[in-house]
């Protein structure tokens, strides 16, 4: 996905999934969350043989999910300017 940070791609197997269906619900729903517009800390493994807190890389994750919603919204507006 060409909007994300490329070590936030390394990741996208663990937060894809939550993530579409967030952007998703505020298509259907026409809500937000509040919350989402915090940064969020992950703690991405650097191997698979983690043994202490420096095996972590942190990705902070911030308002990727407005980013994207807007990027969506502007892409249809486009159509009826």
């Amino acid at each position: 996905m060409a909007i994300l940070p490329f070590s936030s791609k390394k990741a996208w197997h663990v937060v894809g999934n939550d993530f579409c269906v967030v952007v998703r619900d505020f298509f259907t729903y026409r809500e937000l969350l509040k919350q989402v517009n915090h940064s969020i800390i992950a703690l991405v493994p650097k191997s698979t043989n983690v043994t202490s807190d420096a095996d972590f890389c942190p990705i902070f994750c911030c308002n990727v999910i407005y980013k994207v919603i807007s990027k969506i919204l502007a892409s249809r507006i486009v159509n009826v300017l």
